[in-house]
């Protein structure tokens, strides 16, 4: 049985803007909604938390 992971996306506050289980090896997460700026990924494992960056820029 795979574990679950929880995924959150936030902004440069630290503001938690999406949060989503995951218990798949590759899973898509919806940013669309999100305006242009810094945004930070957590993911929340059993055993680790990892943490990411992305920019999203103007079209």
């Amino acid at each position: 049985m795979p574990s679950v992971s929880k995924l959150s996306i936030m902004n440069i506050k630290g503001e938690q803007l999406i949060t989503q289980q995951i218990n798949q090896s590759k899973t898509q997460v919806d940013i669309s909604s999100l305006p242009e700026g810094i945004y930070f990924v957590r993911l929340n494992s059993d055993k680790k938390i990892s943490m990411g960056k992305f920019i999203i820029l103007a079209p």
